[in-house]
């Protein structure tokens, strides 16, 4: 039989770990930032879970190994942002975690994640702000006529009721392009890019709608977004329905 070390360990085990060198937390969350790239939606997002780190958690823990780290140290990191940014806060604990859970698994690591049980330590952080409510349905029908009666070729009066009958998410009406759309069939297929499930999807088009899309094309503002701002090549910005809203609401 082989002999245990002192502590119980296994020799070998013991050994084999002697020789691997533990990364450092900056190493590790590069280490499974580019091990993930393959699985992000987009860059954007992709470059925000590395900055986050870099911004927050590097000044503190970048230069320190993996099995160095302690519960303290990831408090400290999180109690800078916890209440003046939560959502921020939030996202890093779950990066934080997942940076750490990987480590423990590539290097074979005793001991829980240093993450785990930090937030019992943390102050409680203010409840999440609720949905805006909703247009009773009664009165959307009288709600389009005021907004029909807008001028004919105000782009984002054509917005806001494409926005509404094909019940799509803002974004992706105001990014909407114009290759995206099969008049003839009377579809538009919003690309995967733009969808929150990363699938494309295809919006059959009620006539009414069609007509909307004539009315944007007869404005004649751009040759790519359906809704452009008067910028040319830009899109309406996302605050120009909450703007319209406030203004036929109040």
């Amino acid at each position: 039989m082989r002999r245990l070390a002192r502590d119980g360990g296994d020799p070998i085990v013991e050994r084999r770990r002697a020789r691997m060198v533990v990364p450092t937390f900056k190493e590790a969350a590069q280490k499974v930032h580019a091990e993930t790239a393959g699985g992000w939606k987009n860059e954007k997002h992709a470059a925000q879970w590395l900055t986050s780190l870099e911004t927050y958690a590097f000044p503190i823990l970048g230069k320190r190994p993996v099995d160095q780290i302690a519960p303290a140290d990831v408090l400290k990191v999180l109690s800078a942002i916890w209440l003046t940014k939560p959502e921020t806060a939030r996202r890093l604990r779950q990066r934080l975690r997942t940076v750490l859970d990987w480590a423990r698994v590539a290097y074979g690591l005793s001991g829980g994640n240093p993450v785990d049980g930090v937030e019992k330590a943390l102050p409680k952080q203010a409840e999440r702000g609720e949905h805006f409510a909703a247009m009773p349905y009664a009165e959307v029908p009288e709600f389009l006529e005021r907004l029909r009666r807008r001028p004919t070729l105000e782009i984002s009066a054509l917005a806001l009721e494409f926005l509404i009958i094909t019940a799509c998410r803002t974004n992706e009406v105001l990014l909407a392009a114009w290759n995206e759309f099969d008049l003839a069939e009377r579809t538009w297929t919003i690309p995967s890019s733009r969808m929150k499930a990363g699938e494309a999807h295809v919006v059959p088009l009620p006539l009414r709608a069609i007509e909307l899309l004539e009315q944007a094309k007869a404005a004649g503002q751009d040759e790519v977004f359906v809704f452009p701002s008067s910028k040319r090549g830009k899109p309406l910005s996302n605050m120009v329905f909450l703007m319209m809203l406030r203004r036929m609401t109040l």
